[in-house]
C-alpha cells in the first residue's frame, strides 16, 4: 500500500469575504471536489501546515485530508490560488478521485545526465512538463529526460521518447520537443554607432556656423 503525505482538515462554515479573518489567524480557505464528493465540501487548513505538504507533494502526489475527526480521503491539490502582488496563498481546490480509475496529471520533465565533452552544440529546451494518465497511486512525481544520448547538432528527445513507468500512458502529444541540439551561436559584433569621428578627423559642422544651409532649399507646394 502507498504511503502518503497527511494533512488535517476542518469544515468550514465561515465563507464569502469573510474568509479574509481566517487568512489573518493563519487559516487557508479551501474546497474538496471529486467523483469522491458530492458536489463540494468547504474546508478549512491550516496555512503553514498546507505549505509544508505542498512543498514536498506537489500537484502530483496524494495528500490522506483528514477532515475532522470521522472523515479522511486520499486528494490531489488541483490548484493554488496566490495573491498577484505579495503571493501568498489565497485558496486551495483538492480533487478527490477515484482510486480505481485513471486519471490525468500534468507532470515536471526534467533533464539528467551530461553531454560528453566532445559535443560541441547548444541546448535548447522546449516544454516542461506532459500530461499523462495513470491510477492515482501510480502518477510519478517526474519524469526525466537523459540528455547523455545526443551526440550530434539535430539529436533531439521529444515527449514521445521519455521513459515512463509500466502502467503509465501519454495523453499529450508525443512530438512536442523536450530538447534539442543546435548549432552554437556566434556572438554578433555589436555596429559601430552612427555618427562616430574617426580619431584625427574634423567634426562636421552644424547649426549656425555652417554655411550656406537650407538656402538653396525651395517649400513644396
Amino acid at each position: 500500500m502507498v504511503e502518503h503525505a497527511k494533512l488535517d482538515a476542518e469544515p468550514r462554515t465561515v465563507l464569502g469575504k469573510k474568509v479574509k479573518k481566517l487568512r489573518r489567524e493563519g487559516t487557508l480557505p479551501a474546497v474538496v471536489y471529486g467523483p469522491m464528493v458530492e458536489g463540494a465540501d468547504s474546508v478549512q487548513v491550516d496555512a503553514r501546515d498546507f505549505e509544508f505538504t505542498f512543498r514536498d507533494v506537489g500537484y502530483t502526489s496524494l495528500i490522506d485530508l483528514k477532515v475532522g475527526k470521522s472523515k479522511s480521503l486520499p486528494v490531489f491539490v488541483r490548484e493554488v490560488q496566490v495573491h498577484p502582488v505579495r503571493r501568498d496563498i489565497l485558496h486551495i481546490d483538492f480533487f478527490a478521485p477515484n482510486m480505481r480509475l485513471p486519471v490525468e496529471a500534468n507532470v515536471p520533465v526534467h533533464t539528467v545526465g551530461e553531454l560528453d565533452d566532445t559535443v560541441e552544440a547548444e541546448i535548447t529546451l522546449g516544454i516542461f512538463e506532459v500530461t499523462v494518465s495513470a491510477l492515482p497511486d501510480m502518477i510519478p512525481n517526474e519524469i526525466l529526460a537523459d540528455i547523455s544520448g545526443l551526440k550530434e547538432i539535430g539529436d533531439q528527445i521529444s515527449s514521445g521518447d521519455l521513459p515512463l513507468p509500466d502502467g503509465v500512458e501519454l495523453t499529450s502529444g508525443d512530438d512536442d520537443l523536450i530538447v534539442k541540439l543546435d548549432p552554437i551561436r556566434e556572438e554578433e559584433e555589436e555596429p559601430e554607432e552612427e555618427g562616430e569621428v574617426e580619431e584625427g578627423a574634423e567634426p562636421e559642422l552644424v547649426g549656425e556656423d555652417e554655411e550656406g544651409a537650407g538656402e538653396d532649399e525651395s517649400e513644396e507646394a
